[in-house]
């Protein structure tokens, strides 16, 4: 039997065909296993809720019966062991505040050293009841008169004015502790508790009062204290339109060795004029050039301002003294003299009984300005009393005139109006009191008090159970 030829190349294309199959078939596999290995985890996210359409009208019904459920009594929760809650730490440590500066914060046109800026609590104003007269301030200043006519009889005596002093003090400890203030006392010259505004501390309070009391101040019969105001520690910028005395005069001898002289006044002296026995215009200048906002004045007169003495006008009373000493070198020793020295010894004796009387009552001196001690006039001499050097003054209107151009240029500055200027007058006679309210009129809503010396007697013992009845006190 015949062998069958096998077909090779056939067999070749079965093989190769086979072996593409099985390599497609590895590639193809190892690709999808891939895939599949690296294919992300899924994520699933929530829907958004849905939300529920509110109608105007069922609205309408659920705030209604909430205002309907409002009237029932509120269920309050209560916390206990408050200790075991975990709560953040928070710092509060507050800012030290320097006492040397105002802690200011209320509305209002800008004081001197306002320490937290606007918007804040109004820390710095302070109510005042300036012995009858009420008002407010931030920047207050008090202007206390203490010439020798303060303290006389009839305003008073010492016990008066003593009683000014214990209410101005009541007045300061009152103060808000973010008040600016000041205390300015006043005679020939000008004295002030400190060159610049103080903040109303507890410390500052205290200094002030110690300050003003030790003006006409007594122990026993015997003054221990200030005689009025000399220490002169701010002097006011003065301006040309300002004509104070800046003479005076000096006299040596007597009789026919006589001689007098007008010399300058030094510049720094200035502040204390001659024969000026009232500059409470130097006090207002203090006070607008600190620019306070509230002034508080207790006086029993007006401005006394000495113009410069002119040179005739001390030639001719220098011609008259002299004339006059002569006069009395001739009278010395005649009948008329000797009666005149017996009137003389007769009034000493009298005002050293008057004197003594006030001593052994444990009451101290008697002070007195113009007047008499006792009313006691004294015997005039044979030829007359000396004559005296005409003293020039300022007329009221002028010194009205400078210091309300002065405050109005001085708060423009700092576009605000000038302050109230609030004066209680001790004692004034109808005279003193028109020109004071006259000075006033160049500063809004001032107000004017006449304060007699009756008003400043201890109130009786009843009358000091209820405050309200007293006088510093007003219902």
């Amino acid at each position: 039997m015949p062998r069958r030829k096998v077909n090779l190349p056939l067999i070749e294309v079965i093989g190769v065909s086979l072996l593409l199959h099985v390599v497609g078939l590895l590639v193809l596999g190892g690709l999808t296993i891939w895939q599949v290995i690296q294919q992300p985890e899924p994520e699933f996210e929530a829907p958004p809720p849905p939300q529920e359409a509110i109608q105007p009208q069922e609205l309408k019904v659920r705030l209604q019966k909430t205002q309907q459920k409002s009237r029932q009594p509120t269920r309050v929760m209560q916390v206990q062991n408050l200790s075991n809650l975990n709560l953040p730490k928070l710092d509060i440590n507050m800012p030290t505040v320097d006492s040397r500066v105002s802690v200011s914060a209320g509305a209002g046109g800008g004081g001197i050293g306002r320490g937290f800026g606007a918007g804040g609590l109004d820390m710095s104003k302070s109510a005042v009841n300036f012995f009858g007269i009420k008002s407010t301030g931030e920047n207050i200043v008090f202007i206390v008169d203490v010439t020798r006519s303060m303290l006389e009889p009839k305003r008073g005596d010492v016990w008066g004015f003593n009683r000014v002093k214990e209410e101005i003090g009541n007045m300061i400890d009152g103060l808000s502790p973010g008040t600016l203030f000041n205390i300015y006392a006043y005679e020939r010259g000008l004295d002030v508790y400190s060159v610049r505004p103080m903040p109303a501390t507890p410390e500052n309070k205290e200094a002030a009062k110690k300050w003003i009391n030790q003006y006409w101040a007594f122990q026993g019969t015997r003054i221990v204290g200030r005689q009025g105001a000399n220490s002169n520690n701010y002097r006011p910028t003065f301006t040309e339109d300002m004509d104070v005395r800046r003479n005076k005069v000096i006299t040596k001898g007597n009789g026919s060795n006589w001689s007098a002289e007008l010399v300058p006044i030094p510049e720094e002296q200035w502040g204390q004029g001659s024969n000026s026995t009232s500059r409470m215009e130097l006090a207002l200048l203090a006070a607008f050039e600190n620019y306070a906002d509230t002034i508080f004045i207790i006086t029993d007169g007006t401005p006394q301002v000495a113009r410069d003495i002119k040179q005739e006008e001390f030639n001719a009373w220098e011609r008259a003294r002299a004339k006059w000493e002569i006069e009395e070198e001739k009278v010395k020793g005649t009948p008329k003299w000797q009666a005149y020295l017996d009137k003389r010894r007769e009034y000493e004796q009298k005002v050293a009984a008057y004197k003594e009387e006030r001593r052994k009552k444990g009451l101290p001196p008697e002070i007195r300005e113009n007047s008499h001690i006792g009313g006691i006039r004294p015997p005039e001499p044979p030829m007359g009393w000396a004559p005296n050097i005409s003293h020039r003054n300022m007329s009221f209107k002028d010194i009205n005139a400078f210091l309300r151009d002065r405050a109005r240029e001085l708060y423009k500055e700092r576009d605000r109006r000038p302050p109230p200027m609030h004066i209680v007058g001790y004692g004034v006679d109808e005279k003193a009191q028109e020109n004071l309210e006259e000075l006033q009129k160049g500063f809004p809503s001032s107000k004017f008090r006449h304060l007699k010396s009756e008003d400043l007697k201890e109130p009786e013992k009843e009358e000091k159970k209820d405050e309200k009845e007293s006088f510093f006190n007003p219902s």
